[in-house]
């Protein structure tokens, strides 16, 4: 859905643009909905299968529609999700899909949820620069990095950031020159090959900026540069739909970082609720459990799981 190719607004594959690219929409298998039985096992070509004789029910398309299962922005307005792993989708859901100019212009996107619900949202680079550096790093270090090593140093630097910026606690915190910072977008930054280090270094020169003192001081920067981007997405999508937000659900592996998470609820001055992490396993989950009526809502599901998962809360300024 998010290609353009399924039209959002009539539920069904885009007449109009196979009729452009001269198509037969018979070559679009028969679209699916979630949660609904279509065959057993027993039917399979695999005769191990065969023998298991188990239903089979079919999960969102995107396994980021299944973890949005374990958000509240369905049936909350006010709120913004983030998923974040090793890429980044931030957005909200929409009673439309928003298809204006404005939308195309800031690489905004629409896609279809479960019971079609419809989410607009940006996906943009989310840990995988710094999985690479802590690789590269360790690699040139002869060790193992903790998360636990990095995190401590980097709620330090960000303190001491924060204290330099005379914003300790204030409502400038966390807001520090943006010529400091990378454009996680930049093309440089998705490559397979990328020697973080070195291009960051390359990226900062050419704006005129120092690179960072030390090799962990690279984890700042990088966290730093994606709760950025996320507070540029988020204000774009402000603008476009004409909604303020107050709250945002991290889910994904990045919602288990608590400076992470407690820097984006400063620099986006938003209530954070951090969890699920494995939520898109957890949305298939929801779903089976809704089939099988071991549930009745997918909002009593969403309760239950919750419940019994790991989940952190952030309180942002000005809230």
């Amino acid at each position: 859905s998010t290609t353009g190719l399924y039209d959002l607004t009539k539920k069904e594959v885009s007449a109009t643009l196979f009729q452009i690219l001269g198509l037969k929409k018979e070559l679009v298998p028969k679209i699916v909905k979630a949660g609904e039985w279509r065959a057993s096992t027993k039917n399979a070509k695999c005769e191990r299968l065969r023998k298991l004789d188990i239903d089979v029910i079919p999960v969102c398309g995107h396994d980021t529609a299944s973890a949005l299962l374990m958000t509240e922005v369905a049936k909350d307005r006010d709120a913004l999700f983030l998923s974040c792993g090793t890429w980044s989708l931030i957005g909200t859901a929409v009673d439309r899909a928003c298809t204006e100019r404005e939308a195309y212009e800031s690489n905004l996107t629409n896609e279809l949820g479960y019971g079609s619900e419809t989410y607009f949202f940006k996906n943009i680079t989310g840990l995988y620069l710094f999985e690479k550096y802590k690789t590269q790093l360790e690699e040139k270090l002869g060790r193992k990095i903790s998360f636990e090593e990095i995190s401590s140093y980097v709620g330090q630097d960000f303190a001491r950031k924060d204290k330099e910026n005379g914003a300790s606690g204030a409502e400038n915190a966390g807001q520090e020159n943006k010529e400091a910072l990378i454009d996680m977008d930049a093309e440089v930054f998705s490559r397979e090959d990328v020697q973080v280090k070195k291009e960051i270094d390359a990226f900062l020169k050419e704006k005129g900026v120092e690179a960072p003192g030390d090799d962990f001081s690279y984890f700042t920067l990088i966290y730093d540069s994606m709760v950025e981007k996320y507070k540029e997405v988020k204000e774009d999508i402000e603008r476009i739909l004409g909604r303020q937000f107050t709250k945002l659900q991290m889910i994904g592996g990045g919602a288990k970082s608590e400076v992470l998470a407690a820097r984006i609820a400063q620099k986006l001055q938003l209530n954070v609720k951090a969890g699920p992490y494995e939520s898109s396993a957890l949305g298939n989950i929801l779903l089976t459990l809704l089939y099988e009526k071991e549930v009745a809502s997918v909002n009593e599901g969403r309760e239950k799981i919750c419940e019994a998962s790991e989940v952190k809360y952030y309180r942002g300024n000005r809230i």
